[in-house]
């Protein structure tokens, strides 16, 4: 299956891109984070709720199509690299989700707890106003990511 990543480390082919990046990321900064309660709400309902789905934190992140990575990489991540990209272990968790529905929107009247739930099961599907007919949709891996090719800048 083809994948698509964005970051702003600046990937060669045939790379691993490991497990756990956005994690490291996070608890290296703490609580000061902007994202911090909100991965943490998230990741206590997915213990919670839904151990058997991978953690946000110790996972890679993909869309399944370029065209919403380009949605997600110009939303959350201008600066950075998209890569096509392929699962090096095929039998790891895997969960799909919207990565625009991770936290309360403006436009839905959930609180983080629900809004942690419907991530969960992929339950609230958003879209972003400037990308007309793209599902926000992103795949979160227990496994790492072998680079196939940088698409773009």
């Amino acid at each position: 299956m083809t994948l698509y990543h964005s970051s702003t480390i600046d990937y060669p082919n045939n790379s691993i891109i490991p497990t756990g990046n956005w994690g490291n990321f996070l608890f290296k900064i703490g609580l000061e984070h902007q994202s911090w309660n909100r991965e943490m709400a998230l990741e206590a309902v997915r213990a919670w709720h839904f151990p058997h789905k991978p953690s946000r934190l110790k996972s890679t992140f993909a869309c399944d199509n370029l065209e919403t990575m380009k949605c997600y990489h110009s939303k959350n991540n201008p600066d950075g690299f998209i890569y096509e990209v392929s699962i090096e272990d095929n039998t790891a968790p895997v969960h799909k989700g919207d990565f625009n529905a991770i936290e309360p929107l403006s436009s839905v009247s959930y609180n983080m707890w629900q809004i942690a739930n419907l991530y969960w099961e992929y339950g609230l599907k958003t879209s972003v106003e400037t990308w007309e007919n793209i599902e926000c949709s992103e795949i979160v891996l227990a496994s790492p990511l072998r680079v196939i090719r940088k698409v773009t800048r």
